[in-house]
C-alpha cells in the first residue's frame, strides 16, 4: 500500500495491460501535419449500408440513365414539333382583295382551258380563215382588175351559184356583172324552170322598153335543161340609176346598190359579210 502511493506521487504508473504492445505509440511522420480533429469512429455494418447507397446516388450516371434522359428530350421536341404542325394546319383565311384576286385567277385559268379546247376543235375553220385572210392581203395589191365573188346554196329541190363580178380600177368600181345559175331535175322542176325564165324575161323586156341605158338582161332556158342562167350587167358610166331602179321594181327585182367609183375594198367588206367567197385578179 505504501510502496503504491509512493509510486504515484512519483508519477510514475504502472502498465497493468497484459498487453503491453497496444499502449507503445505510434511514431509520427514529423512532416506531415498532426490534426486536432477527432477521427469518427469506424461505423457499423447498417452504416455501411447507408454509406454506399448515398454514395451511389451520387456517381455519374451510367449509359442506361443517359438513354432515358435523352429519350424524354426527343419526346419534349417530338411535342414541339406536333405543336407546330398543328399551327401550320390551321386553315388559311384570306382577306377580300386575295379572295378577289384567287376568284380571279381561277377564272382566267378556265377561260384558257375553255379557249384550248376550242381551238383544238375549230383548229381547220381557224386554218382556212387565216388562209382566206392572207389571201385577202395579197389581193388588195391588185388596184386594178377585177373582184370576182361566189356563193353556193341549195334548197331541197334546186342548187343555185350566185357569181359576181366587179370591175375596178385604181380600187374604184366601173362595171358590175351578176349572174344566177340554177340547177335542178330536168322532168320534175319544168314548171319551177319557166317561172324562173319568165320572171328574168320580164325584167329584160322591162328595161328594154324603157330604153334604159347602162343596164342589160339576159336570160338563158331551153325546155328539157336542168339549168336557168340569169344574168345582169351594169356600166356605171352611164348607167340611168333613177329608170334602172324603178323597172326592177316593177319587175318584181331588187336593184343592186352600188354606186360608181366605191371603193372596191369596201364593196368587198360588204360581200364578204353576205357569206360570198372573193378573189381578186388582175
Amino acid at each position: 500500500m505504501n510502496n503504491e502511493e509512493n509510486n504515484l506521487n512519483n508519477g510514475s504508473v504502472q502498465n497493468t495491460n497484459a498487453n503491453p504492445e497496444i499502449l507503445e505509440s505510434t511514431p509520427v511522420d514529423s512532416s506531415q501535419p498532426v490534426s486536432n480533429t477527432p477521427q469518427p469512429s469506424a461505423p457499423s455494418n447498417d452504416a455501411e449500408v447507408l454509406t454506399t447507397e448515398d454514395t451511389s446516388s451520387e456517381q455519374p450516371r451510367t449509359d442506361n440513365s443517359a438513354r432515358v434522359e435523352t429519350a424524354g428530350e426527343g419526346h419534349i421536341h417530338l411535342e414541339a414539333y406536333q405543336v407546330h404542325e398543328k399551327k401550320e394546319k390551321k386553315p388559311i383565311v384570306r382577306t377580300a382583295e386575295e379572295e378577289k384576286g384567287y376568284s380571279r385567277r381561277r377564272v382566267a385559268m378556265i377561260l384558257f382551258f375553255v379557249f384550248l379546247i376550242a381551238f383544238v376543235v375549230f383548229l381547220p375553220d381557224i386554218r382556212n380563215l387565216y388562209i382566206q385572210y392572207k389571201t385577202h392581203v395579197e389581193e388588195e395589191e391588185i388596184d386594178s382588175g377585177k373582184l370576182i365573188c361566189t356563193l353556193d346554196r341549195s334548197t331541197d329541190e334546186l342548187d343555185i351559184t350566185y357569181t359576181e363580178t366587179f370591175s375596178f380600177k385604181n380600187y374604184l368600181l366601173k362595171s358590175f356583172n351578176y349572174k344566177v345559175e340554177t340547177k335542178g331535175d330536168a322532168n320534175k322542176d319544168v314548171e319551177k324552170f319557166k317561172e324562173l325564165y319568165n320572171k328574168c324575161d320580164n325584167l329584160s323586156k322591162s328595161v328594154g322598153m324603157n330604153n334604159l341605158s347602162g343596164v342589160y338582161i339576159e336570160c338563158n332556158y331551153v325546155e328539157g335543161d336542168n339549168t336557168v342562167v340569169e344574168t345582169q350587167s351594169f356600166d356605171y358610166n352611164t348607167v340611168d340609176k333613177t329608170g334602172v331602179k324603178a323597172a326592177y321594181t316593177e319587175a318584181g327585182f331588187e336593184y343592186p346598190e352600188f354606186e360608181l367609183d366605191e371603193n372596191i375594198n369596201e364593196i368587198e367588206k360588204s360581200v364578204l359579210s353576205g357569206g360570198f367567197s372573193c378573189q381578186k385578179v388582175s
